[in-house]
Order: structure tokens, then sequence, then C-alpha cells
């Protein structure tokens, strides 16, 4: 094979073509035409061209790249042409495969052609020029980083100083960035207030603004994981936060940014104690299928009721059978006990009874989250000002076990107050409008205990006196009060 008569590569690549209309790729055609001309050497039909790709990201591929490596492998082409040796390879591992290729030509009888650039001719077959381009790659890979690291400090640098950064418009913002969307705030707002109260969760939510024809900043429905990311956000707060986390101040408050806030940084707080780092929404008991499981129990053996629905009976609470640790003896229907439990709820609200946990749950520590915060700030700086020792760290450490504690009792007082306020005027009106949710929260609230008694009949009407309450504020445990079946 005459390896004169086969043409030379026309590599072309742009990083980022803004414009769109590839000028910056056109240029560099002009230049390496007029290389390959001035050279005498013939270049092939198509040129290799990677638009808007890196050559510096590992992570990126250049398909035209790749192609340009199996044709010079395969000997489809003898050569290449760039207008500089940068817009062909950037990182040592890329030159390394440029190398190889050439070391292969070489134990034949094919020599493949310098690579043509306009400063200079790079012959792989010739140790010095290898050297050189070498030494350019390590030129380039030197300015990347050098840009990586300005880029980085100039980010750095704006979350520090509280600037708007860049990306999507965030949900809840108008286009500016800035002010506040006035619905979609205030969709955030009661999201906010409903979860803390125990009231709603993610999918909920998401159900409830896909309802009202909220849409993502991305122009999609929502769905439980969206709202989660959202509602976590601190910069709802207006927080300003730098690779997903707060940017704080020397004295460990937090930098605020240039735009209005949804939230306040309490109710942020609360929220996210509320939720945790990593789990689904907090709740004081598990989320339950049915109202009342967990809450009724067996008169004969003690083991809660199970909430099952047969073909049947419909929904049913039974004690499990005794191969289930449990006696099998007593059941009820689920109906009719829910219906019961929620007027003996809803009664003992209206007496006033709900409202003797108030005053215990009031959050009393926020002097004490104050000094906690000072003392940590006085330590860190301390240590920034080189001072580090095992007594401050661990010094840190117990503070901020403490603020941790205290947060976590600030959010179940915030819970329970949200709950509370739903229960003033009317009470009865209130609870038949209030979702599922609410009501399960409500009953937790107030009942520790409702035993299931035998019934005292064969007739299938449930005996209101079956339902024996242990009210969580309060010491009686009464059969007082029943409503009417």
């Amino acid at each position: 094979m005459n390896w004169d008569d086969v043409p030379d590569a026309e590599y072309r690549r742009i990083s980022d073509d803004k414009s769109g209309e590839g000028r910056g790729i056109a240029r560099q055609g002009e230049e390496t035409v007029a290389l390959a001309a001035a050279a005498g050497r013939t270049l092939s039909h198509s040129p290799y061209v990677d638009p808007s790709v890196s050559a510096a990201d590992g992570d990126a591929v250049r398909p035209a790249f790749e192609r340009l490596l199996e044709d010079l492998e395969e000997g489809r082409v003898n050569g290449v042409v760039a207008s500089t040796a940068d817009r062909l390879v950037r990182r040592f591992d890329d030159l390394q495969r440029l190398l190889d290729i050439w070391d292969r030509a070489a134990e034949g009888p094919r020599v493949i052609r310098p690579i043509l650039t306009a400063t200079r001719a790079y012959d792989l077959h010739v140790p010095s020029d290898v050297m050189l381009l070498a030494m350019d790659v390590m030129a380039a890979d030197q300015e990347i980083r050098r840009t990586r690291r300005r880029a980085v400090q100039s980010h750095l640098d704006n979350a520090r100083r509280g600037r708007v950064g860049g990306g999507p418009r965030p949900f809840g913002w108008n286009d500016d960035r800035r002010t506040l969307h006035p619905v979609e705030s205030a969709a955030v707002q009661g999201a906010v207030r409903d979860v803390v109260a125990g009231a709603a969760g993610w999918g909920q939510i998401a159900n409830r603004w896909n309802r009202a024809g909220l849409r993502t900043p991305f122009d999609n429905t929502w769905i439980a994981s969206n709202v989660r990311a959202t509602l976590r956000n601190p910069r709802l707060a207006g927080i300003r936060t730098y690779k997903g986390e707060p940017v704080v101040h020397e004295d460990g408050t937090y930098v605020i940014g240039q735009w209005q806030p949804i939230l306040t940084i309490e109710q942020w707080e609360t929220y996210w104690a509320v939720v945790g780092p990593d789990r689904g929404v907090s709740r004081t008991r598990e989320p339950r299928r049915y109202l009342l499981s967990g809450l009724l129990r067996c008169s004969r053996c003690a083991k809660k009721l199970v909430g099952k629905t047969t073909s049947t009976k419909g929904l049913i609470y039974a004690c499990p059978p005794r191969g289930a640790g449990g006696c099998g003896g007593t059941s009820i229907r689920g109906g009719a006990a829910e219906n019961l439990v929620e007027e003996l709820v809803v009664q003992h609200l209206e007496t006033g009874h709900g409202t003797t946990s108030r005053a215990s749950m009031e959050f009393t520590g926020d002097a004490e989250l104050e000094e906690i915060r000072a003392t940590a700030a006085c330590l860190f700086r301390e240590i920034q000002d080189g001072k580090p020792s095992a007594r401050r760290l661990t010094a840190i450490e117990a503070l901020e076990e403490r603020e941790a504690l205290l947060m976590r009792e600030r959010a179940r007082s915030a819970a329970g107050a949200a709950r509370e306020g739903g229960k003033t005027g009317d009470v009865r009106a209130a609870w038949h409008s209030s979702s599922w949710s609410t009501k399960r929260s409500a009953i937790l609230d107030v009942l520790a205990v409702v035993v299931v008694m035998p019934p005292s009949g064969a007739n299938n009407r449930v005996d209101p006196d079956r339902l024996v309450p242990t009210w969580l504020h309060g010491d009686s445990q009464t059969r007082a009060g029943h409503p009417s079946a």
C-alpha cells in the first residue's frame, strides 16, 4: 500500500459554541485548509468536528476524536491537521493514545505524517517532537487547572457575598431570581406549614400543586421527590449556599443572599429539624394505613389490634391469632370504631381538655440556643486563630449535640402548636373538614390507648362501652361520656 496516497484527517473542536452558528468551527476550517495547502497535504473529504465539547474534561466523550483515532489505527487517514495542538489534545491520556498508534505503525512499513498545526509540526516518530508536544500538553493542563481554580474562587466569592447564583429559575421566585412569585411562594409557605404540622407529606403536596396548575421550573408536573428537594433548599430562608451547603460567616451566622426570602430562618430550621437530613417526613409515630392502627388493644391479651379489610365484613380491627402472639379473641367493626373514637376526641377537645398540653408544648430554650451558638462561634474563632486543642474540639462537639437536641425540641413544639392552631373555634366543623393525616395526628396527640372490651351480646351493633380510652393529658381511664352508636 502506498501510504503517500492516504489523506490527512482535518480535526476541529470548540469547547462552547455560544452563538450556535458554528463560526468558531468555520474559522478553524479555513485555517486548517490553508495549512494543508501550504504544506502540500491532501485532506479527507469530511472533517472530524467536535462542537461544544471540552478536551479538558476527562468525563466528556469526543465522538469525532474517537472516530479519528479509529481511522488512524485502521489506516484510513495517515496524518492530522489542526489549527492548534490543544484543539486536538489537552490531556496526557489522549496524548498517550496517539503515541500508541504511532508506535504500532512504526513496527511495520507505515510512517504516519506529522501532526500539523499553525505553530509547528509534531512528528511523533521523533522523540524530541514527542517531548515538545508533551510540554505543550502540560502547559495546557496547567492552564486548565488555573482556570478551574479561578472559577472555583469566583463562585466561592460570590457565595460569601450572597450574590444570586446561576441556573434555572428557582420555584417561588420570578425570572429575576430575586423577587417572590406571589402564587408559588404562598404555596411553599403552606406546604412547609403542613409538613411541620404533620398534616401532609410530599406526595400529598405534589398532588395539591398539580391540581392547582403549578409546574416545576422545568415545566414538569410535581412528584414527591421534586417537592422534597424544593422544600429542603436553604434558599427559601434567604441563605446562600455553595455546592449545596449553607455558607456561614466566621462567627457561624448564615450568609444571607440578595433576594427576598419565602421563610424566616427559624421556620426553615424548624422544618429541617422535623424532616431530618435523609428521611421522609418525620413523625413521632410511623404513618399507618388505618386511622386507629396501633391505638386499639385487646382487653384479654393486651396485644394491639390489627386493621384489615375483608371481602365479607369490610374493615375490621382484630387481635392477632395465637400463632402471631395474640389471642385472636377480640375484633370490632372498623368503620363504627373509628366513628366512635373520632366523636370521643371531638368531645374531648370541645370540653377544653385538648388545650391543657399547650403550656408543655411551648419551647423555652431560645436563650440557651443563642448562648450555645455564641459560645461555639467563640471557640471556632480561637481555632481559626491557631489555637486548636482537644479540649476546644470536644467542647464544640458537645455544644453541637446540645444544639441539635434543642432544635428537635423546638421543631416538636412548632409542630404541636401548628396542630393546636386548628383546634380553636368550632372544633366539630374544623374536624369534619380535616384531612385523614390531620385527624390521625390529633388523635395521637390526645389518646394513649383505647382498650376494646368483649362484645356484650350477639347483635352486630357496636356498643360504645366496648371502647375504653386512656387520655394522654388526663389521669382518668373512663367509659363516661361515650357517644351513642
